[in-house]
């Protein structure tokens, strides 16, 4: 379920109202979203990815990177299925709403009912950000396997070091934070938007626009601003040590004023796109 990576993209796009979405037109193309973070004692390729980009999409530069690394690392490791968990009961309160809730409760009927036209099976015991995974995957065809996949089964075939800024238990308490009730009702009445924003926002990452992109993160005070502080704590540890160490992550958390990339400039690091 690598496609939990997208919620965050998503819910910023359902914050505002729902105007017409109009026709996204490239530049002329960027330099990649490659970047070459250098501190007294170390340094680490960055490269962003996008929810709906495919393994076509990793520049040449970013595989050359990637090969000569010791090290990869990315944001999440994947959320396991119930029959890879041990503890089922762990695995449902990952997923499902406590008993006594539901999101016929927690929705308006028609925001309910409207949920349950797009999304099929029964939707009522998700947890809000469980439904608007659903809710996108009707409206928007996901790749598979996509960049991410791509990324990590190079890292495996090259017998890399595979490391996670957080566990998928930390990630389901971070989608719990940002994914409320209010953000699954705004999604739903996007629904009509989800498909043209997503291949706007694929055509901008093949650009390799990041004005599209740095604006994801409104303020300071959204829950993803502490998670991301949270992964410079242990991307300083990687730029302290001798591994040459290759990190993917999500282009909406790199770019902008919250972004990691501003943040790690800040800290002292040289900050060079490549």
């Amino acid at each position: 379920m690598r496609a939990v990576v997208a919620l965050i993209a998503l819910t910023a796009c359902a914050t505002t109202p729902t105007p017409p979405c109009a026709t996204y037109y490239a530049p002329s193309p960027q330099h990649p979203f490659l970047w070459k973070v250098s501190g007294p004692h170390g340094s680490l390729v960055v490269f962003a990815t996008h929810q709906a980009a495919t393994p076509a999409d990793v520049p040449q530069a970013a595989w050359a990177e990637l090969d000569k690394a010791r090290a990869f690392v990315t944001e999440a490791e994947e959320v396991p299925g119930a029959a890879e968990t041990r503890d089922r009961g762990q695995w449902n309160e990952a997923f499902y709403l406590p008993r006594g809730s539901s999101l016929q409760k927690l929705l308006s009927d028609d925001d309910y009912f409207e949920l349950k036209r797009h999304v099929d099976g029964p939707v009522n015991n998700y947890k809000p950000w469980v439904a608007l995974l659903k809710l996108t995957g009707a409206a928007y065809r996901w790749p598979s396997p996509t960049i991410a996949d791509a990324l990590v089964e190079r890292a495996h075939a090259r017998k890399l070091a595979v490391e996670y800024l957080e566990t998928w238990e930390e990630q389901v308490r971070y989608l719990d934070e940002a994914v409320t009730a209010d953000k699954l009702a705004e999604m739903i009445h996007d629904y009509p938007r989800i498909e043209c924003v997503m291949t706007n926002r694929l055509a901008a990452f093949r650009a390799g626009d990041d004005a599209v992109f740095v604006n994801e993160i409104a303020s300071p005070n959204e829950p993803v601003v502490p998670r991301i502080d949270r992964w410079l704590v242990r991307l300083d540890e990687y730029l302290a040590g001798d591994r040459r160490t290759f990190v993917a992550i999500g282009i909406g958390q790199l770019v902008g004023p919250y972004g990691i990339l501003t943040k790690l400039a800040a800290r002292g690091y040289s900050v060079q796109r490549l």
